[in-house]
């Protein structure tokens, strides 16, 4: 153990015993410090007059506490640019220039580490309140009868993820986690579903889908699958001008199809959005990447087919979590 690593309720122990007549052998079987270490702590206190261990020479800290805070506003305005142009921006007007690795190690020891940001959609006030209301009124739905549903697109080729500078804990803060906007560009649009029982089918979505579109849909993969069970499913589908437009609330009501009221900007609330997850990932998993279209179809259905129904138990049984975490969180985002 070196000699800065010496407490000083430790020097001041040692030097106590010195001073009662004990010999340097002596104080340091006591008190557990090399005899070599006992001589330098008396040495330092008879020629300082303290106990605490002397200040070293050195050149200074270039980072110093004021240097950090203002590191910390840079970084802060600056979450999702590089490296180097937080630098940039940091050593504007100082006479003593600090490099990018100085800065990222002091960074990095202060725990602000770069990291992928999480994907949420903009929630405002609005919004918050509502996701919290919702919460609360359905602490206590069942969701073992509940058929989960969302449309999806998957490109060929993801764009890159967005990387962000933050502290442990701060991963959902509103400037550290990246907008979701509605997908756009060359890819394959799907409608999904899911229940406790297991994966539902998958369809290729052609074009931009309307309300007939939608209605279809329901049709050809909702009523086949869970209209005609002896048990009474209830549809769970978001707040989208399609899934609520007047001819598929009608649709649904001449069906005897139930359907459960959904806050907006709310994918972390419905399970699916966790499927969607895993069957990227087998695509992006495979041993011979996708190049087109028509692969991309291909590898999504059989991606589909080899989900396992205990996956979506799981996830349904997860929805009283989330519903906690939307309420602890009132409103805002959640972990899912």
């Amino acid at each position: 153990m070196n000699r800065a690593e010496w407490s000083h309720d430790k020097r001041l122990e040692v030097v106590t015993f010195r001073r009662s007549g004990m010999s340097f052998s002596k104080v340091s079987t006591v008190t557990g410090v090399p005899r070599t270490s006992v001589r330098r702590i008396c040495s330092d206190a008879n020629r300082t007059g303290k106990v605490d261990s002397p200040k070293r020479g050195g050149r200074p800290r270039i980072m110093d506490s004021r240097a950090w805070r203002q590191l910390r506003r840079v970084v802060k305005k600056n979450r999702k640019e590089s490296l180097r142009k937080i630098a940039g921006e940091f050593n504007l007007g100082r006479d003593r220039k600090v490099s990018m690795w100085t800065l990222r190690r002091e960074m990095s020891r202060k725990g602000l580490n770069s990291r992928i940001a999480r994907r949420k959609p903009m929630l405002m006030k609005k919004h918050k309140r509502k996701r919290l209301l919702w919460g609360k009124e359905h602490l206590d739905t069942d969701w073992e009868s509940v058929v989960f549903t969302d449309e999806s697109k998957f490109l060929v080729n993801p764009k890159k993820r967005k990387r962000v500078w933050r502290f442990m804990g701060e991963e959902l803060a509103d400037d550290c986690v990246v907008e979701t906007k509605q997908a756009g560009g060359g890819g394959v649009m799907v409608w999904g579903s899911m229940s406790s029982e297991g994966p539902g089918q998958l369809k290729i979505i052609e074009g931009k889908m309307n309300h007939r579109d939608y209605i279809n849909v329901l049709e050809e993969c909702f009523v086949p699958s869970y209209g005609g069970t002896d048990e009474q499913w209830t549809l769970q589908d978001d707040n989208s001008s399609v899934h609520r437009a007047r001819a598929v609330v009608k649709w649904k009501h001449d069906n005897d199809i139930p359907y459960i009221d959904w806050p907006a900007m709310s994918p972390d609330l419905n399970p699916i959005e966790n499927l969607w997850d895993e069957l990227d990932d087998k695509i992006r998993k495979r041993q011979t990447p996708v190049r087109s279209v028509s692969e991309l179809k291909e590898a999504l259905f059989v991606g589909w087919s080899q989900i396992d129904p205990l996956t979506c138990k799981n996830l349904v049984a997860s929805m009283s979590r989330r519903i906690n975490a939307v309420i602890d969180a009132k409103g805002g985002h959640t972990k899912y």
